[in-house]
């Protein structure tokens, strides 16, 4: 029990930082992003994955990397260490053969989008923009029903990999703005987008949507890891468009993955200036 309560300590403590202005009793919401690399890959686990999900309480849970084949897993996990069943999931694989619109062979890798509220419509989507291991990028998109009656639209997306493809990067930008341009506001975009702020795919997608941790003022921090021991980029992002305005933003201090979980809280019926 020692590890799981050290992680639910980090967590309180990081949860309380990164929080703009006094508390609301306006309705909220709360995102979390995390990169599992590879479904919890060792020397990382899904057990402590879930646990340190669980211990930020999120609404809705946005994970890369995950084989399709471990929906179940998480959901169930998520939902069993909350107490609450009525916890469901979507996912959406990569193309390995073909192309976005014609794609031959589908990947065992996911993005999956996991939440306690009722899912009124969803889709998988592939999306442009070839790198090394796939030749198009699932993206899973759920409209979610708040208690006010909101729908809000969540996608959970991972881009094009390798620091010599921006050009990807940008592709799977052209056609995801063109996409979500077509689907209501407000929304929220999350999940590793495998480049830097100052990258010219984020300043284009900033021209559109809210960078959470930026919006709060957050210092310069890493979420990601090549050598599974510093975190020294920042490639983990929660975006938003519409009514929704940043109460919160954390980046956890856990070793879980090679990346760490980004968390979000939002009020609604605001609009971000």
């Amino acid at each position: 029990m020692a590890r799981p309560l050290a992680i639910a300590v980090l967590i309180g403590a990081a949860l309380t930082s990164g929080v703009r202005g006094e508390p609301t009793t306006a309705a909220t919401l709360k995102v979390l992003t995390l990169n599992t690399k590879l479904g919890g890959e060792s020397p990382y686990n899904p057990s402590e994955q879930i646990a340190a999900i669980a211990a930020a309480r999120p609404d809705v849970v946005l994970l890369q990397e995950t084989v399709y084949l471990q929906l179940d897993q998480y959901r169930s996990g998520i939902a069993r260490a909350l107490g609450d069943d009525g916890w469901t999931g979507r996912y959406a694989r990569h193309c390995k053969q073909g192309t976005a619109r014609a794609c031959e062979t589908l990947g065992a890798e996911s993005v999956m989008l996991l939440t306690r509220l009722p899912i009124v419509d969803t889709e998988a989507r592939l999306l442009s923009g070839r790198d090394t291991a796939w030749t198009a990028r699932g993206v899973v998109r759920a409209a979610v029903r708040l208690t006010d009656g909101t729908v809000l639209q969540i996608f959970a997306t991972h881009l094009p990999a390798g620091t010599n493809r921006s050009r990807a990067r940008m592709a799977w930008v052209a056609d995801f703005t063109r996409w979500a341009a077509t689907i209501p506001q407000p929304q929220i975009v999350g999940g590793d987008f495998n480049d830097v702020p100052a990258a010219r795919p984020m300043a284009t997608l900033r021209r559109h949507y809210v960078d959470a941790w930026h919006a709060i003022g957050g210092a310069t921090v890493g979420t990601e890891s090549s050598d599974d021991l510093t975190y020294t980029r920042r490639y983990d992002y929660l975006l938003s468009r519409g009514a929704l305005e940043v109460q919160s933003a954390t980046v956890l201090p856990l070793k879980i993955s090679d990346h760490r979980p980004v968390v979000a809280t939002y009020r609604l019926g605001v609009h971000e200036h």
